[in-house]
């Protein structure tokens, strides 16, 4: 037999988490880019627990802030964006 079981041992229903992989790391800090009046910008975060391929996000970030999760990559701060 075989069981398949996830073990909570922490939760915070009020966390902002945004993914994994939007996070950008630098030389200095932990950034994510933000959609601010059409364009790019970039924010230091302090991430904390990870869980789901989800990182909580504990400083930077407050709630409505509308994280670029797609072509983060080729972004730079001020750069203007276009929400699809």
């Amino acid at each position: 037999m075989s069981c398949r079981m996830q073990i909570v041992n922490y939760t915070d229903k009020d966390a902002l988490t945004v993914p994994v992989s939007a996070i950008q790391k630098t030389a200095e800090s932990e950034i994510v880019y933000i959609a601010e009046g059409g364009k790019a910008k970039a924010v230091k975060v302090k991430t904390g627990r990870n869980s789901n391929g989800m990182v909580e996000i504990l400083e930077g970030l407050k709630t409505g802030d509308k994280v670029i999760v797609e072509g983060y990559a080729d972004l730079d701060n001020g750069k203007p964006i276009e929400i699809l």
